[in-house]
């Protein structure tokens, strides 16, 4: 009896991994990337000199309003599943205020155009 539902634990824990056949629910998948969105509040003005010790990219957020993207950064990484990863990212504000770091995956588009769940 235990084994038998040790197998069903198993078979129920597969199907809700695997997405349960809903097409609205976002696919899982490990991320290769690890993003740093910098925006800085409006009276903070533009960000400059952004600088990065590490491997990766920096770009503006170019989905920000045309005003808005001078004070942003975005910062994608190539990580590690089994390892920590130190960086420094550095920038000079041209005014003192207050500027909005977030930490999240790469954006991208799975093959039946949902988003991957990262």
């Amino acid at each position: 009896m235990i084994f038998v539902m040790k197998i069903l634990v198993t078979m129920t824990l597969l199907f809700l991994l695997s997405g349960s056949g809903r097409a609205e629910e976002a696919q899982v998948k490990m991320a290769g990337a690890a993003r740093l969105d910098i925006v800085a509040d409006a009276a903070v003005g533009k960000l400059e000199s952004g600088e990065l010790n590490a491997k990766g990219e920096v770009t503006r957020a170019n989905w920000l309003a045309p005003e808005r993207i001078p004070g942003s950064y975005s910062v994608q990484i190539p990580i590690s599943h089994f390892a920590w990863k130190e960086l420094i990212f550095s920038f000079t504000p041209e005014h003192d205020g207050q500027v909005t770091i977030t930490l999240l995956g790469p954006w991208e588009p799975s093959p039946d155009g949902n988003l991957f769940k990262e």
